[in-house]
């Protein structure tokens, strides 16, 4: 008797793993960031202390990007950052520098925003959620997340001047595949600004060495769209 009761369970509880499995396939949203799905939530705060979240800036593309005072190629990429988000800017990019230093950093981070002419967000992560939320390893890292809250390219390391795959990506994002971008890019990519040099804060090589990498990852994932 009991085993025919426990095949009977076994026989009505499939049914119901199989609409579980196949709700949770059709979820367009993860708990982490996927290539060709909507990101996850994600929230930091200011500068100055006040909560920023990136939900407030769905309907525009956002190019985010961590990034550490402390890591000498993420102050190397903030003018190609710089030159990028003005040129894209008008088209509806919105870019945010994620700084991940500890809480005893924040003075440090304040100065060097202000001192390195910055003219994109700069949010504070001091306990590194961003990485729960978008995982990787080492800083710079980067991601471009479309309008619709999809995230379409991601790179580990420091960007190339004139990247096909990025720039493919930025003018998917702001439907701007046409005629005459290209030059646009190769100019925001090779201005003065560009090769402007930043403050350095004092750090040992070690800290350096702990916090900063410079390798690249291509993401494993069905839509590979524009990655290095």
């Amino acid at each position: 008797m009991w085993p025919q009761r426990g095949r009977v369970l076994l026989l009505a509880a499939v049914p119901i793993a199989l609409l579980w499995f196949g709700a949770q396939g059709c979820d367009t949203k993860s708990r982490t960031a996927v290539l060709g799905r909507q990101v996850p939530e994600y929230r930091a705060v200011s500068l100055d202390g006040d909560p920023m979240s990136l939900g407030t800036l769905r309907g525009r593309a956002v190019l985010l990007n961590v990034w550490s005072v402390w890591c000498p190629p993420c102050r190397a990429e903030i003018p190609l950052l710089d030159g990028l988000y003005r040129r894209y800017q008008p088209a509806g990019l919105e870019m945010v520098g994620v700084n991940v230093d500890p809480r005893g950093d924040g003075s440090t981070v304040r100065t060097f925003v202000r001192a390195s002419g910055m003219t994109y967000r700069v949010w504070r992560d001091a306990e590194d959620t961003i990485s729960a939320r978008f995982p990787a390893t080492g800083v710079p890292r980067s991601y471009l997340i479309g309008r619709d809250g999809t995230l379409l390219w991601e790179h580990v390391g420091v960007m190339r001047r004139n990247d096909p795959g990025l720039r493919r990506a930025l003018e998917d994002a702001l439907g701007e595949r046409r005629a005459g971008c290209h030059p646009d890019w190769r100019e925001a990519c090779t201005s003065r600004d560009a090769h402007r040099v930043l403050p350095q804060p004092a750090a040992s090589a070690q800290r350096m060495s702990d916090i900063c990498s410079t390798k690249s990852r291509i993401s494993p994932g069905p839509r590979r769209v524009g990655l290095l």
